[in-house]
């Protein structure tokens, strides 16, 4: 209540006293995950890793374990430490190989692997990341591995992969009309006018 009246001195101290008197695991795990939601919003991202790490340390697991370590990955993306954040995802998926969260994780190490200029590997993760849904996200994910092919100087493969966005992710409207435009461009680029004209038309 204190947090949501933002009144972060005494939900800090609320939470503290609470830790320091309840220790165990359990709601104790929630309460550090707070904590490190908490000091990644304040941009205090090392304090934030470690309440994120904390609650790995729990013993018995909390539930929750799977999505501490993906947020420490999420904290060190915020962070701009590529490596470390690529470490954690990478953990994530050793340790937690049925969590919901796998997904997610691939797609921030495409992101991360792509910012760093390993481009064939972006691509992979990228894939990785994808699900047979007609959806937005999916929609994203393959505008992403276009990008990844145009910055590799691979246009023809960036070509084919921009007209996959709209070929197969349709519910993904502002990203494939994004795809439609860039493909057009990159088949004007490469000389093929009648391709071109075909997209710039749709």
């Amino acid at each position: 209540c204190y947090y949501n009246m933002h009144k972060d001195n005494e939900a800090l101290d609320v939470f503290s006293k609470f830790l320091h008197d309840y220790p165990d695991p359990g709601m104790a795990g929630d309460v550090k995950y707070w904590f490190g939601e908490y000091y990644r919003a304040k941009g205090q991202y090392d304090k934030a890793a470690e309440y994120f790490y904390s609650v790995l340390k729990d013993s018995p697991p909390s539930d929750i374990a799977d999505q501490s370590l993906y947020q420490v990955g999420v904290t060190f993306y915020d962070a701009l430490k590529d490596a470390e954040s690529i470490r954690a995802f990478e953990d994530l998926v050793l340790k937690f190989p049925s969590s919901p969260l796998l997904k997610n994780a691939y797609r921030k190490i495409g992101k991360l692997k792509k910012r760093d200029g390993d481009l064939d590997s972006s691509i992979e993760y990228f894939k990785k990341s994808m699900t047979d849904d007609n959806n937005e996200s999916n929609a994203q994910i393959q505008y992403e591995i276009a990008e990844s092919f145009e910055e590799n100087a691979d246009l023809e493969g960036a070509a084919r992969e921009y007209i996959k966005v709209f070929k197969k992710y349709s519910k993904g409207l502002f990203w494939c009309v994004r795809a439609q435009l860039r493909g057009a461009q990159l088949f004007e680029k490469l000389g093929k006018a009648g391709d071109a004209k075909i997209l710039y038309e749709k």
